[in-house]
């Protein structure tokens, strides 16, 4: 459950809205109070356009939510609706009085606006050289992820990809795919990650043969934004290109909270990374993992020329590649060495700087 924590302590934080309180209380989305349960259904289904939590509370609970909607002493068919005072900042104060069934989008509309204020973490996955198989690895790390329990959203964020769903033998899976996202309005995030296939629980946008994720809009900010309000954590495959930061898509990693690169153990594959790495700076916690490192010492070696204390090593698995021309997955061989290693990445990099 991704929830509102005032001073941006948990796992979730807010990308725009940082409330001025140094409260520790944990603010659920959206909640009812009232005695009207038509108001609460309709209230309910909006949420979960919306993919925003709703709790219907007591009246002793009223201060525990971002947006707080209220039958109690309104018309019939009529609900008042206003922001926690510790997000005054980013919302407009008072309270307004909304039918719940005529105003809907209304409704809709504020619901939205919460959604904004939260989202799951966002890694990045980037190959510093084409073939190193990012794409592989942003789809076990999400599967590795998604064994926990929690939601998970992989995203094939390269222009020129064929497809990650091909890497998933799922290209038959009914689902949207980039191609089938139009509109220049918001993005409704329930809507979208249920429109989406699933591969082991992990919900996934892929590129098909129609094409990929757009450069001439702002659809990639779109998704990235609604699926992370939902999703514990929201995976993304990008293409090399993202570093350039002259390249339309280089704005994309303003979202990450964590960046992985992914490259080859050779001196030439090595410089190319510390070049990538100067680019992409100090944003956020970042981490080179290494196809095919000799040893814990050849490791320590190659953290030292990159400048980079986070690095991992990934082994290769032989059998991938007839593995997948006989519809195999990332993840399938779950005891391979491979699969340790991911594991590694995601418990010692992914999960543990979260929780510090």
């Amino acid at each position: 459950m991704i929830r509102h924590t005032c001073t941006m302590t948990t796992s979730h934080r807010s990308r725009n809205f940082t409330p001025s309180a140094e409260s520790q209380v944990d603010l659920t989305s959206v909640i009812y109070v009232g005695h009207d349960q038509d108001a609460f259904d309709e209230l309910r289904k909006l949420a979960e356009l919306v993919g925003v939590e709703i709790a219907h509370v007591s009246r002793s609970e009223l201060s525990q939510g971002v947006l707080r909607f209220s039958s109690l002493g309104c018309d019939d068919g009529e609900v008042e609706a206003s922001f926690h005072e510790l997000f005054a900042p980013y919302f407009a104060k008072g309270v307004v009085h909304l039918k719940y069934r005529e105003d809907a989008a209304d409704l809709l509309e504020l619901m939205v606006a919460v959604g904004a204020t939260v989202r799951g973490r966002v890694v990045g996955v980037i190959g510093a050289q084409g073939g190193v198989g990012s794409s592989t690895l942003s789809a076990w790390i999400a599967r590795t992820l998604g064994q926990s329990g929690e939601d998970v959203a992989l995203v094939d964020m390269n222009p020129g990809s064929v497809g990650i769903d091909m890497l998933l033998s799922r290209t038959d899976a009914s689902g949207k795919r980039w191609v089938d996202l139009h509109g220049r309005g918001a993005l409704l995030a329930g809507r979208l990650c249920d429109s989406l296939f699933s591969w082991h629980g992990v919900k996934v946008l892929s590129a098909d043969h129609r094409g990929g994720v757009p450069l001439n809009n702002d659809q990639g900010i779109k998704v990235i934004s609604a699926l992370a309000q939902v999703n514990a954590w929201t995976v993304l495959d990008f293409a090399p290109s993202v570093i350039c930061a002259t390249s339309a898509e280089n704005m994309w990693l303003e979202w990450c909270d964590f960046i992985v690169v992914v490259t080859g153990e050779a001196e030439l594959n090595l410089a190319v990374t510390k070049i990538k790495l100067e680019k992409l700076g100090k944003g956020c916690p970042t981490a080179v993992v290494v196809e095919n490192a000799h040893s814990k010492n050849h490791l320590a070696h190659i953290s030292q020329v990159l400048n980079c204390m986070r690095v991992y090593n990934l082994r290769e698995q032989k059998s991938f590649d007839g593995d997948i021309e006989h519809g195999m997955t990332p993840g399938d061989r779950h005891r391979s060495g491979t699969a340790k290693d991911v594991k590694t990445i995601c418990e010692r990099f992914l999960l543990e700087v979260e929780s510090e």
